[in-house]
C-alpha cells in the first residue's frame, strides 16, 4: 500500500517538475542547454524528486500512525457501548415484565429479538463491507443505533419497546463487525493482534459493566434510561467521519435472495433454541434450500470457498464452542452462587464484574504474546486451561465463593485471550476481497454460540 503511494507520489512530483521545465523552456525558447547539461539537470531533478517524495511519504506515514492511534480508541468506545447494550437489559426484565404485565416468553423478546437482528446484521454488514466503503456503513449503523435508543426512551407500550430494540440491533449489529473489519483492513499485521486485543478488552469490559449499569439505572432512574444512555454513541460520529479512510466502491454484487434465505435460517434456528423446538423443522428446511441455492449461484451471499479453507472452518468451530461454554458459565454461575452460598445480587454482580475486568486487563497481554509465539499453540494452551478450570469448578464449586471467583476470573482470562487469538487468526486466513464476509460470518457464529442457551426464565 505504501509502495503504491510512493510510486504515485513520485509520478505526481515528477510531473509537476516537468511542467515547470516546460514553462521555463516556453519562456526561454532560445536557451538550449547541451546534452551534458541536460544530463546533469536530469540527475539533479531525480535526486530532488526522490527527496521530496521521501519527505512527503514520511509526513503521511506519521499522519497515518496518528490517525490509527486515535481510530482504535473510537472503535473501542463503539464496541463497548454495543456490548453494554446487549447485556444492560437483562437485569431490567423483571421490572419491564411488571410494568406491562407480561409473561416470561413475552418479555423474552427484548433479548431474543435483539439477538436475532444482531446475528443477521453482523454477516449482512460484513458482506456489504466487501462492496461498499466502510465510512457510510458506520454512519448508517450509528444512526440507527442512536435513533432506536432515542425513540426507545419515550416508549409507552411494549410493542414500541420491541420495535425500538430491533432498530437498535439493526444499527448495533454493524458496529462490532465493521470494527473488526477496519482493524483487519487498515492496520499492519504486526499491530493487528494488539488492536484486536483492545477490541476484546472493550467487549469484556462491556459485558461486565452492562449488568451493573443496568441495575443502577433501573433502580435510580427507571428502565427507560437504559435506552437513553446509549445515545452517547452519537459523540463518536464526527470521529468516524474524520478517521475512517475514504474508499471507492469495489466490484461485486449483493445477493439479496441469498441474504433472505440466510436470515430465515438464522431466525428459525434461534427461535427453535429460545422459544420452541418446532422451529427446528423450518430451520432444517431453510438450510437445505439455501445450501442448494448457494451451490448454483455464481456469486452467492456466502462463498462456498470460505468453508473449503480448513483453518478458517476450524476457527469458526472453536469460536462457537468457546462462546457457548463461556456464556453458559456466565448464566449458570449466579444461580449456583445464590443456591449454594445464599449471596445477594450485589455480591454476585461483584464476582461477575471481577471476571470481566480480569478479561479486559489480560487481553492486551495475550495480544502481545501472540506476536511472539504461534497463534495455534496459544489457542491450544488457553483452551486446555479453560477445560481444566471448568472441571475443577464442576467438582469443587461448593468449597468457597472466593474459590469460585478465582475460577471465574481465570475462565474469563482464557476466554478473552481466545477471542483475541481467534479474531487475529481468522483475519490472517482470509483473502483481501473476502475480509468483510469472513469476519461477518465469524461474528455471526459467535452470536449463535451465545444464543444457544435458555437464560430467560432465570432472568425473570
Amino acid at each position: 500500500m505504501l509502495k503504491n503511494f510512493h510510486y504515485h507520489l513520485y509520478v505526481q512530483t515528477t510531473n509537476q517538475i516537468k511542467d515547470n521545465i516546460r514553462r521555463f523552456n516556453a519562456r526561454n525558447p532560445k536557451l538550449k542547454p547541451s546534452s551534458f547539461v541536460r544530463h546533469i539537470l536530469d540527475k539533479i531533478r531525480i535526486i530532488f524528486v526522490l527527496k521530496i517524495t521521501e519527505n512527503r511519504g514520511r509526513l503521511l506515514i506519521n499522519r497515518q500512525q496518528e490517525i490509527s492511534s486515535k481510530l482504535i480508541y473510537v472503535l473501542c468506545t463503539i464496541v463497548l457501548l454495543v456490548v453494554m447494550n446487549a447485556t444492560i437489559f437483562n437485569v431490567a426484565l423483571p421490572t419491564i415484565s411488571e410494568r406491562f404485565s407480561l409473561s416470561t416468553p413475552q418479555v423474552s423478546w427484548i433479548v431474543v429479538g435483539y439477538a436475532m437482528i444482531t446475528a443477521i446484521g453482523s454477516i449482512t454488514y460484513g458482506k456489504l463491507a466487501d462492496i461498499y466503503p466502510l465510512k457510510p456503513l458506520f454512519m448508517i449503523g450509528l444512526s440507527l443505533f442512536a435513533i432506536g435508543s432515542f425513540l426507545g426512551f419515550f416508549s409507552q407500550s411494549y410493542s414500541l419497546v420491541i420495535i425500538n430494540r430491533i432498530i437498535q440491533a439493526a444499527g448495533g449489529s454493524s458496529l462490532i463487525s465493521l470494527s473488526m473489519i477496519t482493524v483487519s483492513r487498515y492496520f499492519e499485521q504486526s499491530k493487528r493482534a494488539r488492536m484486536m486485543g483492545m477490541l476484546t478488552s472493550s467487549i469484556a469490559l462491556g459485558a461486565g459493566i452492562g449488568p451493573l449499569a443496568g441495575g443502577f439505572l433501573t433502580q435510580v432512574f427507571g428502565w427507560n434510561y437504559l435506552f437513553l444512555i446509549m445515545t452517547i454513541s452519537l459523540l463518536t460520529f464526527p470521529f468516524i467521519i474524520r478517521y475512517i479512510p475514504t474508499e471507492m466502491n469495489r466490484k461485486g454484487e449483493f445477493d439479496t435472495i441469498g441474504a433472505i434465505l440466510m436470515a430465515a435460517f438464522v431466525i428459525s434456528l434461534l427461535l427453535s433454541v429460545n422459544l420452541s423446538p418446532y422451529f427446528l423443522c423450518i430451520s432444517i428446511l431453510t438450510f437445505i434450500i439455501f445450501n442448494s441455492y448457494f451451490k448454483k449461484k455464481k456469486n452467492p451471499f456466502i462463498q462456498i470457498e470460505l468453508f473449503e479453507n480448513r483453518s478458517y472452518t476450524l476457527f469458526l468451530l472453536t469460536g462457537f464452542i468457546t462462546f457457548f461454554v463461556q456464556l453458559a458459565v456466565f448464566l449458570t454461575l449466579p444461580i449456583m452462587l445464590k443456591s449454594t452460598f445464599h449471596l445477594n445480587p450485589l455480591l454476585i454482580g461483584v464476582i461477575l464484574f471481577a471476571g470481566s475486568m480480569t478479561g479486559a486487563i489480560f487481553s492486551p497481554f495475550s495480544a502481545k504474546w501472540s506476536r511472539k509465539w504461534n497463534n495455534n499453540s496459544m489457542l491450544l494452551i488457553f483452551n486446555s486451561i479453560m477445560t481444566i478450570v471448568l472441571l475443577f469448578l464442576g467438582f469443587y464449586y461448593s468449597l468457597s465463593p472466593i474459590l469460585v471467583m478465582i475460577f471465574f476470573m481465570v475462565l474469563f482470562m482464557c476466554y478473552s485471550s481466545i477471542q483475541v487469538l481467534l479474531a487475529n487468526s481468522v483475519a490472517m486466513t482470509l483473502q483481501a476481497n473476502k475480509t468483510g464476509i469472513g469476519m461477518g460470518l465469524y461474528t455471526l457464529i459467535t452470536f449463535l454460540g451465545m444464543s444457544f442457551r435458555q437464560p430467560l426464565p432465570v432472568a425473570c
